[in-house]
Protein backbone atom coordinates (compact mmCIF):
# COMPACT_ATOMS: atom_id res chain seq x y z
CA UNK A 1 0.00 0.00 0.00
CA UNK A 2 1.27 3.14 -0.82
CA UNK A 3 2.16 6.05 2.20
CA UNK A 4 -0.57 8.20 3.42
CA UNK A 5 -0.14 11.80 1.92
CA UNK A 6 -0.68 14.92 3.02
CA UNK A 7 -3.49 15.26 1.21
CA UNK A 8 -5.29 12.72 2.56
CA UNK A 9 -4.47 13.79 6.06
CA UNK A 10 -5.43 17.49 5.12
CA UNK A 11 -8.88 16.22 3.60
CA UNK A 12 -9.56 14.31 6.92
CA UNK A 13 -8.98 17.10 9.23
CA UNK A 14 -11.08 19.54 7.09
CA UNK A 15 -14.40 17.08 7.80
CA UNK A 16 -13.83 17.05 11.61
CA UNK A 17 -16.96 19.11 13.19
CA UNK A 18 -15.91 22.69 14.61
CA UNK A 19 -17.63 23.09 18.56
CA UNK A 20 -16.55 19.45 19.23
CA UNK A 21 -15.14 18.74 22.65
CA UNK A 22 -11.67 17.48 22.78
CA UNK A 23 -11.07 13.62 23.40
CA UNK A 24 -8.45 12.06 25.23
CA UNK A 25 -5.48 13.92 23.75
CA UNK A 26 -7.19 17.30 24.77
CA UNK A 27 -7.15 18.29 21.10
CA UNK A 28 -9.70 20.03 20.13
CA UNK A 29 -10.80 19.70 16.17
CA UNK A 30 -10.03 23.65 15.50
CA UNK A 31 -6.58 23.52 16.57
CA UNK A 32 -5.67 20.67 13.99
CA UNK A 33 -7.54 22.60 11.26
CA UNK A 34 -5.97 25.77 12.35
CA UNK A 35 -2.77 24.55 12.46
CA UNK A 36 0.26 24.69 10.05
CA UNK A 37 2.10 21.69 11.43
CA UNK A 38 -0.54 19.16 12.27
CA UNK A 39 -0.62 17.94 8.46
CA UNK A 40 3.05 17.00 8.10
CA UNK A 41 3.34 16.01 11.81
CA UNK A 42 0.13 13.46 11.82
CA UNK A 43 1.19 12.40 7.89
CA UNK A 44 4.48 11.25 9.04
CA UNK A 45 3.06 9.45 12.78
CA UNK A 46 0.51 7.76 10.23
CA UNK A 47 3.20 6.32 8.23
CA UNK A 48 5.51 5.43 10.80
CA UNK A 49 2.47 3.15 12.15
CA UNK A 50 1.82 1.98 8.90
CA UNK A 51 5.26 0.87 8.27
CA UNK A 52 6.04 -0.44 12.16
CA UNK A 53 2.47 -2.23 12.31
CA UNK A 54 1.77 -0.31 15.61
CA UNK A 55 -0.55 1.99 17.14
CA UNK A 56 -0.27 4.28 19.82
CA UNK A 57 -1.30 3.35 22.91
CA UNK A 58 -3.68 6.77 23.20
CA UNK A 59 -5.02 5.66 20.51
CA UNK A 60 -6.37 2.16 21.51
CA UNK A 61 -8.25 3.96 24.21
CA UNK A 62 -11.63 5.35 24.14
CA UNK A 63 -13.93 7.06 26.68
CA UNK A 64 -17.50 6.25 26.94
CA UNK A 65 -20.03 8.46 28.70
CA UNK A 66 -23.04 7.52 29.47
CA UNK A 67 -25.80 9.67 29.13
CA UNK A 68 -29.16 9.38 31.13
CA UNK A 69 -32.17 9.29 29.30
CA UNK A 70 -34.51 11.42 31.24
Amino acid sequence: MNPTTEGEVLKAIHRLKNGKAAGIDHIQPELLKYSSAAVPALTRLCNVMWETKTVLADWQNGVVIPVPKT
